[in-house]
C-alpha cells in the first residue's frame, strides 16, 4: 500500500472526496479503494477503482469477506490531461467538449510514451444512487464513471491507494 487515510466521519450522500497525486515512472496500474476497515489488507471494500495504464482499462469492483464480487472493466485510455509534456497535453485538451463529456477521437497515444510526471486528480461524489467519479481539471470536472455499491457507503472507514503512485499531493473531504 502506498497511502491510507482514515475518514474523519461516516460517508453520506452529498459528501465528496478529492484525491490528487503523481503516478510513478512507467506505471502499469494503480487503485483507490474505499475500504470498510482501516488495516493494510481489508477484507471488505465498498468501492475499488483501478486504472490499468498498460491495458488502458478502468476496473471497478467491491470486496466482501475477502472475495472480489463484481469486476467491471471498461476501456479507458486517458486520465486527466495534465501531462508534463506540452504536445501530449495540447492533444488531450482537445478531447473535452464540456464538463461532463469526453470526446472519443481517433487520436491515440502510443503505449510507449513516458508516464514520468503524469498527475491525476479525481473526485468521488457520494450520492443516493451510487458513487460518481470525475477527473478534476483546472477549470472543469469530467465524468468518468458511476458505480452502485452493494455495501452501504456509510460503512467506509478509509481511503487506500495502491500500485504505481509516486506520491499523493492532496486529499480533501467535503461534507454537507
Amino acid at each position: 500500500m502506498k497511502f491510507i487515510a482514515i475518514l474523519p466521519q461516516p460517508t453520506e450522500p452529498g459528501h465528496k472526496i478529492q484525491i490528487s497525486g503523481r503516478i510513478s515512472n512507467n506505471a502499469e496500474e494503480f487503485s483507490i479503494n474505499f475500504a470498510n476497515e482501516t488495516n493494510d489488507h481489508p477484507q471488505s471494500i465498498a468501492y475499488h477503482f483501478k486504472w490499468d495504464v498498460a491495458k488502458k482499462m478502468l476496473i471497478e469492483d467491491y470486496k466482501e469477506d475477502n472475495e472480489w464480487k463484481k469486476r467491471n472493466a471498461t476501456a479507458f485510455d486517458i486520465f486527466d490531461g495534465r501531462f508534463k509534456n506540452k504536445a501530449i497535453n495540447d492533444s488531450i485538451s482537445n478531447r473535452f467538449i464540456d464538463n461532463n463529456t469526453i470526446v472519443d477521437t481517433t487520436d491515440t497515444f502510443p503505449h510507449s510514451y513516458s508516464l514520468l510526471g503524469l498527475e491525476f486528480a479525481l473526485e468521488f461524489a457520494f450520492q443516493d444512487d451510487g458513487i460518481y467519479v470525475y477527473m478534476v481539471c483546472e477549470d472543469a470536472r469530467n465524468y468518468v464513471t458511476h458505480f452502485q455499491p452493494e455495501i452501504d457507503i456509510q460503512f467506509i472507514e478509509s481511503v487506500q491507494v495502491w500500485g504505481d503512485v509516486e506520491k499523493i499531493t492532496q486529499l480533501s473531504f467535503s461534507y454537507n
